[in-house]
C-alpha cells in the first residue's frame, strides 16, 4: 500500500496536469477564435489578422477601433500575381465618414509604421511613404474612392513600390461606427487580382447589430 502523503501528493500533481491542459486549450481557442473574420465575408478563406486601431507600430494615427487584414496565399511571393495584394478593413468610432485629408494621413502613418520608415528619413531606397486619395462618390451615407500609396517593401524587395488602392466607406448610424474597406496591389486596377479582392463584401446586417 502506497503512503498516505505520497497519494496525497500524486492526486495533486494529476490535478495539476489537468488544469494546465485546459488552461492551454482554452488559450488555443482564443487563438483560433481571434482568427475568424468579424467584418467581411471571406468566403477564400485568405489568412486574417486583427489589429487595435490605432496599430503599435502607428500611434500617432487619428482613427480608434479594429483592424482585419485579409492575404491571399501569394501575397509574399514576388513573382506571383498576388504579391503584395491585400485588403484589410476598418471599423473606427465616428458619426462621419473620412475625407481625403483624414484617409491620406492615417495611410501615411500606416504605411510608414508599418515599413519601420521615420517620416524624417531621406535616405534612399528607404524614403517615407506618400499617399494620394481621390473620392470618386460620395453621400451622407457612403463613399468610394481610389488613390495610390508609394512605400518602401521593408518585408521582401527592399525598394520603394507603388500600390494602387481603393476604399469604400459605409456609415453604421445605429452604433457610432463606420466601416472602410481598402484594397491594394501593386497591379493595376482592371487585372484579374482586382476581380478577386472586390469580391470580399461586408457582412450582410453588420451595420444593424
Amino acid at each position: 500500500m502506497l503512503p498516505y502523503n505520497f497519494k496525497r501528493h500524486s492526486m495533486k500533481y494529476f490535478c495539476r496536469i489537468i488544469l494546465l491542459l485546459f488552461c492551454s486549450l482554452a488559450v488555443v481557442a482564443q487563438e483560433n477564435k481571434s482568427q475568424q473574420p468579424l467584418l467581411l465575408q471571406n468566403d477564400l478563406d485568405w489568412g486574417v489578422e486583427h489589429f487595435k486601431l490605432p496599430t503599435g507600430f502607428a500611434q500617432e494615427m487619428t482613427v480608434s477601433g479594429i483592424e482585419e487584414a485579409y492575404f491571399p496565399p501569394g501575397w509574399s511571393q514576388i513573382e506571383n500575381p498576388e504579391f503584395w495584394s491585400y485588403l484589410f478593413v476598418w471599423e473606427i468610432d465616428s458619426e462621419q465618414l473620412l475625407d481625403e485629408t483624414k484617409l491620406e494621413h492615417n495611410l501615411t502613418l500606416y504605411f510608414n509604421g508599418l515599413m519601420g520608415v521615420p517620416k524624417d528619413t531621406i535616405v534612399p531606397p528607404k524614403l517615407p511613404s506618400t499617399t494620394v486619395v481621390v473620392t470618386t462618390q460620395q453621400n451622407s451615407e457612403s463613399s468610394t474612392a481610389v488613390g495610390k500609396v508609394r512605400t518602401f517593401d521593408n518585408f521582401k524587395t527592399k525598394k520603394m513600390m507603388t500600390l494602387h488602392l481603393s476604399v469604400t466607406q459605409q456609415r453604421c448610424t445605429q452604433n457610432g461606427k463606420v466601416i472602410l474597406v481598402f484594397l491594394f496591389s501593386p497591379s493595376a486596377p482592371g487585372t484579374p487580382i482586382w476581380d478577386t479582392l472586390q469580391s470580399f463584401a461586408i457582412r450582410d446586417g453588420y451595420c444593424e447589430n
